[in-house]
């Protein structure tokens, strides 16, 4: 699969929920923006028991390594000033 090609295709809020995912901010995002990138493979769902309670949350991160990479290149594509040389 094409990550990097489907990573540059979502829309501005779906770039940024996926965005702050990857720096492992899976906070407080739309649960409609959330279920599009699980849905197109970019990000994966799982359950997290909380400390000390019985409550278990939704945490979100990316799906695989290749996401990941496909994410750092096109970071690196779209901030070349930023990339150490």
């Amino acid at each position: 699969m094409d990550y990097k090609a489907l990573i540059k295709k979502l829309t501005k809020k779906q770039r940024e929920v996926f965005d702050q995912i990857c720096i492992g901010n899976d906070a407080n995002h739309s649960i409609i923006t959330l279920s599009s990138l699980v849905k197109e493979g970019l990000i994966e769902r799982y359950l997290q028991a909380t400390p000390y309670s019985n409550f278990v949350v939704d945490r979100y991160t990316f799906a695989n390594y290749g996401v990941h990479m496909a994410w750092c290149e096109v970071c690196a594509e779209e901030n070349p000033d930023e990339v150490a040389s």
